[in-house]
Formats: structure tokens, sequence, C-alpha cells
């Protein structure tokens, strides 16, 4: 049964990371850097949004259950011997669970009318995205790290959600037909990125170095080829994002334009999902440091 919790722990893993990704990159740009222009009010953004904080409280739940059964190795009664549930409630997978169950309750709550007031929407906001966070440097690899590298991470993840969050809205605006519009907010999301893309290459790089010591295993053990493999994936949404930046962006003037870009920018959600799912894979490996 190893290789089915495996399998079972990376599905969940891998929407996890989606659902996060759209609860507080998606809704920071609603609220703070999209919110005239680039990100006009539409039904399928909050619709959007209830659905990544609904995934994301199952995957949540089902990630702690399956992490509870690969424990456990008796099968699906596993997931819910009452002694392992209690080992594993009371270790770093039951804070993580806590975080990410109050995260995304949270950002529920940004949806509702009753919490609409600007300052109160954002308060509850930032509150969530920092359970979220918490949530990925309790557990897993950087459980047990330092400070400086843990909040690397967070440096990390959270540049990854500002990036792959703003590709749903991007789409979204592609539908409508307004080259000026789409211009306008794509240059000032380059511009942004021109600074934030840096520092999350140099955090991940910074982890990586600490996670492979001897560079040997990067390509002797599975889980450095592992590594390698997401490195590649993200060197082709680099550069696709560079070609968006400085090719796709400048061109848009008419429908034709915007056609194109629209399949270039659905080519990024598919390579982004990639890294989602690779990144599930590793963090469900053994690390070689």
């Amino acid at each position: 049964m190893t290789d089915n919790w495996f399998i079972a722990i990376v599905l969940a893993k891998s929407l996890l990371y989606i659902s996060t990704t759209l609860v507080a990159g998606e809704r920071f740009h609603q609220l703070h850097t999209l919110s005239d222009s680039f990100f006009p009010s539409q039904p399928a953004a909050s619709g959007r949004l209830f659905t990544a904080i609904g995934t994301g409280l199952l995957s949540s739940v089902l990630l702690f259950l399956f992490t509870t059964g690969e424990m456990a190795d008796n099968g699906v009664a596993g997931m819910f011997d009452g002694t392992i549930l209690n080992i594993i409630w009371s270790a770093a997978p039951g804070d993580a669970l806590l975080f990410r169950l109050s995260g995304f309750l949270l950002a529920l709550l940004t949806l509702l009318p009753l919490f609409s007031a600007p300052a109160l929407n954002r308060l509850l906001f930032w509150l969530s995205t920092g359970c979220l966070s918490l949530s990925f440097i309790a557990t897993g690899h950087i459980a047990g790290a330092p400070v400086w590298e843990k909040l690397a991470l967070v440096f990390h993840i959270s540049i990854a959600w500002w990036w792959f969050g703003a590709l749903c809205p991007m789409l979204s605006l592609c539908k409508q037909q307004r080259p000026s519009s789409l211009r306008e907010g794509l240059e000032n999301f380059g511009c942004q990125a021109g600074y934030l893309l840096p520092v999350l290459l140099f955090a991940g790089i910074t982890m990586a170095i600490t996670r492979f010591p001897d560079p040997a295993t990067l390509y002797t053990t599975a889980y450095g080829q592992l590594f390698l493999l997401k490195v590649g994936i993200v060197a082709v949404i680099l550069l696709i994002a560079l070609r968006h930046k400085y090719i796709s962006v400048p061109a848009l003037s008419g429908s034709q334009h915007i056609q194109s870009f629209k399949t270039s920018l659905t080519a990024e959600i598919v390579v982004a999902i990639s890294i989602f799912i690779s990144t599930a894979i590793l963090t469900s490996s053994a690390s070689p440091a």
C-alpha cells in the first residue's frame, strides 16, 4: 500500500498547492494590485475562489488522513485509527492542518458580505495568508530548519502565490477583448515581476544549496534528479514569462494578438500546475540532506 499512499499524498498536496495559490495569490490581486482596470468585478472570480477554498479544506483534511493511513499501514481503515490519529494530530502534521483550516476559513470570511468593510476584509485576508504560510513551515523538510531558511521559504512561496495567482485573472481579462486595458495591467505586473522574481529565485537557490550540500547528489539520487526536473520546468515557465514581457505584451493591439497571448497564457498555467505536482512529489520524498 506504500506506493498507493504516496500517490494519494502527492495528489492531495497538488490540490492543496493550487488552492492556496488561488486563495492567497488571486485574492491578493483582487484586494491590492489589480482591483481597478486590470481586475474588474467578475462573478467567475468569486466562484473560482469559493471553489478553491472548498478544495483547500478538503485536500487539507485528506492529506492529514492519508498521512495517518500511511503511518498506520493498515489499508483505508488505517486513516481512522484512533491511536495513530492522536499521534499525528499532536505532531507537526496536526499543526499544519490547524493552520490550513484556519487560513481557508478566514479566506472564506473575506468573501462574505458581512465582512466586506475594506479594512476588516484586508485584515482577515492577511491573517488567512499568514496561517497558510505557517502551515508550510510547520511540517516537511523545512520543519527542523533554521529560522532564516523558513523565512526564505515564506518569501519563495509568497512570491509564487503572487505570480501564479495572477494567471487566471489575466486569462479572464483576455476574454473581454480590451487590448489597451490588458496591456496596461500586464505592463504594471511585468514591472513588479522585475523586482520580485529575482527574490523568488534567490530564495529558491539558497534553499537548494542547503538541501544539497554535496552537488553530486543532484545526479546520483532520485531526489536530486526530481529536483533537476523541477528546475527544468521552472526554466520553461521563466522563458514563457520573459516572452510575455518583451514580445507578447508590447504587441497587444487587437483581437488576434489577444488570442495568441491567451494561448500562451494557458500554456503558462499548465506549466505552473506541473511545478505544483513536481513540488508535491519532492516534498513527499526522502531528502538526501
